[in-house]
């Protein structure tokens, strides 16, 4: 309690602006509780004497209120000052923020009453900022990702394979699980693709002239180079199956030949598919046509 005098008036002593009379008068209240309480407490300190509880408690609880009432009315006190200067800043900058509020309510207004449980809606919300607005992969966000994204708009694979990347995403790629979308949803927005990029159709014939010897060296090199990763018969190999990201299931998964031309040719960043800008022009068009052909005799 010696303690408690001893900081309350130093406190008081570094008071900027000195209390009002009502600040003074809870501190001296404080104070007169304080010397009481010691009093109290010499007196137990001679033999036979005990502290009366039921006068000590109810004097703390006066005490500590009156402590904090000195605080409060000290904190407020400095406060008022620059309560003016506040309301006036408040009331300055909610004139210069009304011009733009109707704007923003009604912009909050229209992003409420989207609906998310369509696919054009839940591409462009959850896959347009990275394979682009117009699915050509040119989203804001792909030239941040190690690993491109895929030109849907050139994709041509089985509606069920697709719907198992929606689901489980792609290992090893920014590509994620669309789990928190329902089974609906999720074909919803395939269904938004499909409509506007056919990406269920088969990939079309490409239209080279090939001579046999350059169709068996296409055979040659896919058996050789390309079959390492992507299998005889398309089917991701148990080496591919390793990889992240894993190479595509040319039985279920393909692209238009252009895309495949371009692929073979440059590669895909980030993955282990290296460019073969190097093999003859025919034998990249004959590996285009080996792509193709997986799908489609898988289907028969």
């Amino acid at each position: 309690l010696l303690f408690q005098v001893a900081v309350g008036f130093a406190l008081y002593l570094s008071l900027l602006h000195k209390p009002d009379t009502l600040t003074i008068a809870y501190m001296c209240t404080g104070i007169i509780l304080a010397v009481i309480m010691i009093w109290l407490g010499a007196i137990t300190l001679q033999p036979s004497k005990t502290l009366n509880y039921m006068t000590a408690v109810p004097l703390l609880l006066f005490l500590l209120a009156s402590m904090l009432l000195t605080r409060q009315r000290a904190q407020d006190r400095s406060f008022a000052g620059i309560i003016p200067e506040v309301t006036k800043n408040s009331e300055i900058y909610s004139d210069k923020l009304s011009d733009y509020q109707n704007d923003a309510m009604n912009h909050y207004k229209s992003h409420m009453e989207i609906v998310y449980d369509n696919g054009p809606t839940i591409y462009a919300q959850s896959c347009a900022f990275c394979h682009g607005s117009k699915a050509n992969g040119k989203g804001p966000d792909a030239s941040q990702l190690k690993i491109p994204p895929e030109v849907l708009s050139d994709v041509r694979a089985e509606k069920s394979y697709l719907l198992k990347i929606l689901k489980n995403g792609v290992n090893g790629t920014a590509m994620p699980s669309f789990t928190y979308y329902d089974e609906y949803q999720r074909e919803s927005i395939l269904k938004y693709l499909n409509e506007h990029h056919n990406i269920f159709a088969e990939p079309n014939t490409p239209d080279y002239k090939l001579t046999s010897q350059q169709k068996q060296q296409g055979l040659d090199e896919w058996k050789n180079t390309c079959s390492q990763c992507h299998g005889i018969n398309g089917e991701v190999s148990k080496m591919g199956s390793q990889l992240k990201p894993p190479p595509p299931d040319f039985t279920q998964y393909s692209l238009t030949p252009g895309r495949i031309m371009e692929v073979i040719t440059n590669g895909y960043p980030g993955t282990v598919m290296s460019s073969y800008s190097s093999l003859p022009q025919s034998i990249r068009q004959a590996l285009v046509e080996i792509v193709i052909e997986k799908r489609r005799n898988s289907e028969k």
